[in-house]
């Protein structure tokens, strides 16, 4: 489900949950050391934090803490290599470390995440990656919304951000079923899956069900005219804040068509060296530390304004 992005290598963080396979066999995660089952993966994930994440968490709770993170998943393959596993199962472990990097979020107090999980580019990767993503995704997607599964446990709520029509039938089925099913939930979080994303996509076709919204206007009012709030509402982001930290994982320095258009002068991107399956909390903690110092300086500047306006 993790996804490297189209044509990005970014900074990241570790994966400490287990993404079950698509075959019945289980391995030992490089990440945790432990055996993951194929069949029970989420009994791994929901163990709850250890000590030392509960008390490094609870000391970065006391400063600033972001209410939207967003994350260039960067470096699954890269990953994969370096310990020497087949390409398609950094995938694999890049999906646990999602989770456990959900669950920092959560006990933080984070109330927004955005993942880029697969990009509009990454279905031109070859056929056999793709099948083996669109595979994943779907037993994922199956495993989340199971009763008493994940999501619901934590009360997170899901919503995928891309053309979901450019996806195969039932793995576009499962998304739907998934975000009507979560979105019952008496969210904390909520979990924004940009998968078969692209922002200029996005923002193309935003414009475009902004004029057609806006000619129906014009046959009602003359004078109509479009905005930059007409052209918002039609964004898959519609109603959620911009991101006040953006983390790119693998080292690599753009952001591969991501959040373009909602990304602003008060998010924070931090690009990180390692995989995002190798990314640590206290890789997440350096980060967060950077927003803090980042956040004062904004109050700062904003308090130094309305002073000399007064």
């Amino acid at each position: 489900m993790t996804i490297d992005a189209a044509g990005s290598g970014a900074p990241a963080a570790a994966v400490d949950v287990d993404v079950a396979s698509t075959t019945s066999s289980s391995s030992a995660s490089p990440v945790t050391g432990k055996t993951l089952s194929s069949s029970r993966a989420d009994d791994d994930l929901d163990m709850e934090l250890s000590y030392w994440e509960r008390l490094a968490i609870n000391i970065l709770r006391q400063g600033s803490v972001p209410e939207h993170v967003a994350f260039i998943m960067d470096g699954n393959r890269r990953y994969a290599t370096s310990h020497h596993l087949p390409k398609v199962q950094g995938h694999r472990y890049g999906y646990e470390k999602l989770l456990q990097v959900l669950k920092w979020c959560l006990h933080l107090g984070v109330k927004y995440v955005s993942a880029y999980t697969f990009s509009v580019d990454n279905f031109n990767r070859s056929r056999e990656e793709v099948t083996y993503l669109m595979d994943l995704a779907s037993s994922k997607f199956a495993e989340l919304g199971q009763h008493n599964g994940f999501l619901e446990r934590h009360s997170i709520c899901v919503k995928f951000w891309g053309d979901l029509s450019l996806l195969p039938p039932d793995i576009h089925e499962k998304c739907i079923e998934l975000e009507a099913k979560t979105s019952k939930y008496p969210a904390k979080a909520t979990l924004n899956l940009l998968f078969s994303y692209s922002s200029k996509l996005e923002v193309s076709q935003a414009v475009d069900k902004a004029i057609a919204a806006k000619s129906n206007e014009k046959q009602q009012s003359r004078g109509a005219r479009l905005t930059w709030s007409d052209i918002e509402a039609q964004l898959y982001s519609a109603g959620t804040p911009p991101p006040d930290l953006l983390l790119r994982t693998s080292g690599e320095t753009r952001l591969s068509d991501f959040l373009l258009w909602q990304i602003t002068p008060e998010t924070l991107i931090c690009f990180v060296k390692p995989n995002w399956p190798d990314m640590t909390l206290l890789d997440f903690a350096r980060c967060l530390m950077r927003y803090n110092t980042f956040k004062s300086s904004l109050q700062s500047a904003a308090a130094a304004a309305a002073h000399h306006r007064d």
